[in-house]
């Protein structure tokens, strides 16, 4: 718990110290501030989605020259905002830098906004990361024990092409992560990313699955295109999209123009939750907010609506979390879905099951 407390208080530290020498100072009031703003009223805009600024520092721990390391890993301000993005492992007690994307062999290309996803192993330590840029790419971090000296960046994905010609594609929040295997046995790193795709005709929302499927690190990868996702709207047969290959494009999964929630696998399903902008005053900042659930094999939305595939979250006044029938339901899930007409089915788990944890007394369960 001490350490915790340390790592917090080394926060602004660490921040303060990237900041200094920047000389522009940041607006009094940006984008990201007024959609995390209170709406007309006092009350929060985005109930029942805690909204947290997607470069929020990601906590690990690692082993690095035979000793554990408490580090925090952040996108960071370049030296010279022209040669792209930056990303920081920093000590979390100390503050010092352990490992600098500028400094490596594969510096990152465009500006970054969100901290990476991580995997760990069954210690907590992690071992390898992904995360996107406002280019299109799509990154992976090797992690090795032995050294900073041997962590390795490369290119998983350059998918500029889904915006097509004069669009622009980027991420601005990160992708959820999962491990898997493929139909014929083979393990991959999975990784759902929801995407801003801005063309002539306007900006819209899409979703991939990528499969990473060189699990060992060192390994070169050969970058996956955009040509090279299945086109999961174009599916008109059975097998499609497949359940081998580099992964699945979802063009339009969702409605609104903007994104600020990492997407959740839960059960087989994901999770996207998007916004649409309606006001950046920072005195009444407010938007509409919508939440489509997509089955992760088939990339299907699970049901249809006025809104499309997405069903609008109206504001309402919301209970804590209360489980009912061995279930646990989540605060205005339920509700949300009934305003919608939406089955209640929607968010059973398909292959889990809820058990019961608790310690064991020694003077009671002696037996």
């Amino acid at each position: 718990m001490a350490l915790f407390f340390c790592a917090l208080l080394a926060l602004p530290q660490l921040f303060t110290a990237e900041a200094r020498g920047q000389s522009a100072a940041a607006p009094a009031c940006t984008a990201a501030e007024a959609v995390a703003s209170l709406g007309i009223g006092g009350q929060p805009d985005f109930p029942p989605f805690e909204v947290v600024p997607a470069a929020t520092p990601v906590a690990t721990t690692l082993q690095i020259d035979g000793a554990s390391h408490e580090i925090f890993l952040y996108p960071a301000r370049p030296v010279d905002p022209a040669t792209g993005g930056r990303l920081i492992a920093a000590d979390a007690l100390s503050g010092a830098v352990l490992w600098d994307s500028q400094r490596s062999a594969a510096a990152l290309p465009a500006a970054l906004e969100h901290a990476p996803a991580l995997l760990e192993d069954d210690q907590g330590r992690a071992y390898r990361a992904y995360l996107g840029d406002a280019a299109g790419n799509v990154w992976r971090l090797d992690i090795p024990r032995e050294s900073v000296a041997e962590w390795r960046l490369s290119l998983l994905a350059d998918l500029a092409g889904l915006a097509g010609g004069g669009g622009t594609v980027s991420f601005p929040v990160g992708p959820d992560l999962f491990l898997g295997v493929d139909g014929i046995g083979r393990p991959f790193d999975g990784l759902v990313l929801p995407v801003l795709v801005e063309t002539v005709a306007g900006r819209r929302i899409d979703l991939l699955l990528l499969r990473d499927y060189a699990l060992d690190q060192g390994v070169a990868l050969e970058p996956v295109r955009a040509t090279d996702l299945v086109a999961a709207r174009d599916c008109e047969s059975p097998g499609c999209p497949p359940d081998t290959g580099p992964g699945w494009h979802l063009a339009d999964a969702a409605p609104g123009d903007a994104l600020a929630v990492v997407p959740l696998i839960d059960g087989g399903r994901i999770f996207l939750a998007t916004h649409a902008r309606l006001s950046l005053a920072c005195d009444d900042a407010s938007a509409e907010r919508f939440l489509v659930i997509v089955d992760l094999e088939s990339a299907l939305p699970l049901f249809g609506g006025d809104d499309g595939d997405a069903f609008a979250l109206g504001r309402r006044v919301l209970d804590g979390p209360r489980p009912e029938g061995g279930v646990v339901h989540l605060q205005g899930m339920d509700e949300a879905l009934a305003a919608r007409g939406v089955a209640e089915n929607v968010l059973e788990a398909r292959g889990l099951a809820v058990s019961r944890l608790y310690w064991l007394d020694l003077l009671l369960d002696s037996d």
